[in-house]
């Protein structure tokens, strides 16, 4: 494990821009956060419980050209367009939003493989925060979610003074590598791991006395899925979907 103060997270950002694009849950107009390009003129909210907009908006653009096509007489070429090779880094990812890529993994990732999702997935490196005060509408326990410890390349907790850093996969491993040859990172001491673990035992502490800590599907809504297809709440969540 490995840790930055965080009065030094300015650096930390920095290095990561420096490796790809580096993508932070920032404030924006209206005050909430959202992930956004990191800039040095844009307010941070790394400890901001939620984003107004998930992080999976880095894997499906609203808007992106994916064929471009010549005409010659009768003649139609078509060129797929490929997304510009580089590594994009998104930091902050709560576990909530970290199970969802595993969800989407299935569906995209399964022949016909998507490859503009395919792609994003390989450049993206995931860096999730364990959260510390979830909210009441926290559904994690009901769906076997570890709120402490999202499921993403790497892990990092805000503990105390420090932001401590522990690398999950390769991609994770390698990009602390860098980290920690450049002298951003440094070496987590047996207090900010014994820091680590208190915070997610009391995350779960608060977990369990949450509304829908034991919340289970209701049975009846698989007794008559058709009722449940038509019914109207789902055009009530659909108005707010941009990408259907």
């Amino acid at each position: 494990m490995y840790k930055i103060t965080k009065d030094k997270l300015p650096k930390l950002y920095a290095a990561l821009q420096n490796i790809g694009t580096l993508l932070l849950p920032c404030k924006n107009k209206s005050g909430h956060a959202d992930f956004a390009p990191y800039r040095e003129d844009v307010e941070v909210a790394l400890d901001a419980p939620l984003t107004n907009r998930s992080a999976k908006d880095v894997f499906f653009p609203q808007v992106e050209n994916l064929l471009t096509f010549k005409t010659s007489g009768k003649e139609l070429a078509l060129e797929q367009n490929v997304s510009p090779a580089g590594m994009t880094i998104v930091m902050g990812v709560r576990a909530c939003d970290a199970r969802s890529f595993k969800i989407l993994d299935k569906v995209f990732l399964k022949a016909p493989v998507d490859t503009y999702y395919k792609t994003r997935r390989e450049q993206c490196v995931l860096i999730g925060l364990g959260c510390s005060a979830p909210e009441e509408t926290c559904f994690c326990h009901a769906f076997g979610i570890d709120a402490g410890a999202p499921e993403t390349d790497v892990q990092t907790w805000l503990a105390g003074e420090e932001l401590c850093w522990q690398a999950v996969t390769a991609k994770g491993e390698e990009l602390t590598a860098k980290l920690v040859d450049g002298g951003v990172l440094a070496e987590a001491t047996a207090d900010a791991a014994a820091a680590v673990s208190e915070q997610q035992e009391q995350t779960q502490k608060i977990l369990s006395v949450l509304p829908l800590h034991d919340f289970k599907v209701n049975d009846e809504l698989t007794k008559n899925e058709l009722k449940v297809f038509n019914s109207k709440i789902w055009e009530q969540m659909a108005a707010g979907c941009l990408s259907c």
